[in-house]
């Protein structure tokens, strides 16, 4: 045990420093960008520090730090506003915003950015852009974290339907929709029509990542507490262990 606890602690570690050596990284970048605004204040630098402010955000957030990811982001929105940014950089500073609203739990905040955000990408992209999909899923899961379960699975199935629209059913980028449609359908206790999808979603990710994949394994884990759920639980042990 106190193997994996040293092991866990060095994993930790070096998370932490790479996020600590990306952030230094686009911070000097985002200095860089400040400094040349001064000097030249065009719409160009205006994008690239508003990018800037969302990528350091991005970081923090895939570490964890939402402390420090809230405030880049919010401060992100405000530039976008301010400056008059392109509407492109102002839904994706409205959409990064409402998706780490969603994480730490401001669900009505985040529902409103993402129907901003929605709204003003399908005038920017056309129709049916991936974009817009991978935003009705962020939408789909604030409805569902709502407690809203029929908006959240009519948004879902539009997402899945516009990605159907450029991808086919079997390429690995549809994985994380049927997941999402898994989990949904779990949350509604429909236990069997959810593992079928996450069988589904399983099929995709174990042919183009392997079943040794860190992604096998997070949707493993959500299969064993789907069997949890369900009082299966040699089922669910198995799952764990692999």
């Amino acid at each position: 045990m106190a193997t994996v606890k040293t092991i866990s602690g060095k994993q930790g570690e070096r998370k932490n420093l790479f996020c600590i050596l990306v952030c230094s990284l686009v911070c000097s970048l985002f200095m860089s960008g400040i400094a040349g605004g001064i000097s030249n204040p065009n719409t160009g630098d205006n994008i690239r520090s508003c990018r800037s402010l969302r990528s350091m955000a991005r970081i923090y957030m895939a570490c964890g730090d939402y402390a420090k990811a809230q405030p880049l982001a919010e401060q992100a929105l405000i530039m976008a506003k301010d400056t008059n940014a392109s509407d492109a950089e102002l839904c994706s500073s409205l959409i990064d915003l409402a998706y780490l609203y969603k994480d730490i739990g401001r669900l009505e905040d985040a529902e409103s950015l993402c129907s901003l955000g929605l709204r003003l990408q399908e005038k920017v992209y056309y129709k049916d852009h991936p974009y817009i999909a991978y935003t009705l899923r962020i939408l789909s899961d604030i409805y569902q974290g709502q407690g809203r379960y029929t908006e959240a699975q009519l948004t879902l199935d539009r997402a899945m339907d516009v990605m159907l629209k450029s991808h086919p059913a079997d390429e690995p980028v549809m994985a994380p929709f049927l997941v999402d449609k898994a989990k949904l359908l779990a949350a509604q206790n429909d236990f069997a029509e959810s593992e079928i999808y996450y069988q589904k979603a399983l099929s995709l990710i174990n042919n183009s990542y392997g079943p040794d994949h860190l992604y096998t394994a997070t949707v493993l884990g959500n299969v064993a507490s789907l069997y949890v759920q369900q009082g299966r639980y040699a089922e669910a042990e198995t799952l764990i262990i692999r």
